[in-house]
């Protein structure tokens, strides 16, 4: 029987969780055993946190700083980095692994055995099939679906990969075995497949690679991609560096022969 620990009123927070300093639970929420939250998190109402997945109980680690909103659960056998936040009804299964500042938005999913890299953006609604892997500093815009299954429902196991600082616009579609290259911009509505190239930009039902990044331009303000070319906030400042490194990168990539005439 669990015994749970009464320092967190209106919680059930297991007596076996390791709880580190200044760590708030809200009321309803429950933190089951084998689970360790680091300092000063945050858990808010209705949350669950270290819930079973198929009979494993496997240990749970959220790093410090983490902010947990109301009704979120995190299945067993989850490693989410420092500085985590979610918003509401946020949901991360089993097996997944990010790194920090991991922000996820509103009724957002992550369908586990994922792995994700640092100060990775997902705004609200997104669904993240299961097995993907995302780089650091990914952008996934909101009712952005990655995919794993080709003929579904089925057993077959296509996962997506995403690399550094991609981001996929509002709406977009990663179907199963998609990689999608350092930097590049999937357009709202897109329908992604197969390899796309780093800093290719691609559009439309079929996934077309349509220009370079380098050629997406603001024409009000003059704003030019890569987006670290003219935006870096809410990220600290020995990101720079990492950000600069990218950025040259994606640069590199922009081949005239490739993307001649906006298509390859």
């Amino acid at each position: 029987m669990t015994k749970w620990n009464h320092l967190f009123a209106d919680a059930f927070v297991s007596a076996e969780a390791e709880i580190g300093v200044s760590v708030e639970v809200g009321p309803g929420a429950v933190v089951h055993s084998g689970v360790r939250l680091g300092d000063h998190v945050q858990v808010g109402p209705h949350c669950v946190i270290g819930q079973d997945s198929q009979g494993k109980s496997d240990s749970t680690t959220i790093g410090a700083g983490a902010i947990i909103r109301s009704h979120s659960v995190v299945y067993s056998g989850v490693v989410l980095g420092p500085q985590l936040e979610t918003g509401h009804h946020v949901v991360i299964r089993d097996g997944t692994i990010a790194g920090e500042n991991l922000r996820i938005g509103n009724f957002s999913d992550i369908e586990g055995q994922c792995s994700i890299g640092d100060y990775c953006r997902f705004h609200g609604y997104v669904h993240i099939g299961r097995g993907s892997t995302i780089g650091d500093f990914v952008w996934l815009y909101s009712l952005v679906t990655v995919t794993n299954d080709p003929l579904p429902p089925s057993e077959i196991f296509e996962p997506v990969s995403i690399d550094h600082g991609a981001v996929v616009c509002v709406g977009a579609t990663i179907m199963p075995g998609t990689h999608i290259g350092i930097g590049a911009f999937v357009c709202a509505g897109t329908i992604a497949r197969g390899e796309i190239p780093t800093g290719a930009v691609v559009a439309g039902p079929d996934g077309s690679v349509v220009n370079h990044v380098k050629r997406l331009v603001h024409l009000g303000t003059g704003l030019q991609h890569p987006w670290m070319n003219h935006f870096r906030r809410g990220f600290p400042e020995d990101c720079n560096e990492r950000l600069e490194a990218l950025r040259r990168e994606i640069l590199a990539s922009c081949v005239e022969d490739d993307f001649l005439g906006g298509r390859r």
